[in-house]
């Protein structure tokens, strides 16, 4: 019975990995507008020429400037004009290290488990 519920719990665990996922930052490889007119809604991250470095969600370009809500709790819809943004990068996620991540949580739960299993046999 303790086995099962080891199981159960690394399976969540597990789980919680996968959805969760490998992401980095990554430069914008083309103009904001035209990034963004491919994925609507990114989350950026940029840096302005005052050295603030802040996180967009639902960024897109209006005009001249960059429009989003700053990830930081309560602050609200914020407008940069896109002259004063000196670097913009994107949160992508990262396929391979995803995979990679699920292989080694897939080897630890089973050597868990197969370990908690042996233990109990050898327990009884």
């Amino acid at each position: 019975m303790r086995t099962r519920r080891v199981f159960i719990a690394l399976q969540l665990l597990l789980a919680l990995l996968a959805f969760s996922g490998c992401s980095s930052w990554k430069a914008l490889n083309a103009p904001p507008a035209q990034y963004l007119a491919k994925r609507p809604g990114a989350l950026l991250r940029l840096n302005t020429r005052q050295e603030t470095w802040l996180k967009l969600h639902n960024a897109r370009v209006s005009g001249d400037s960059l429009i989003g809500e700053v990830w930081e709790r309560g602050s609200g819809t914020a407008a940069f004009p896109l002259d004063s943004v000196m670097y913009i990068e994107a949160s992508q996620l990262s396929t391979g290290k995803t995979v990679g991540l699920m292989l080694l949580g897939g080897v630890v739960v089973g050597t868990i488990v197969f370990l908690s299993a042996l233990s109990s046999t050898l327990g009884d």
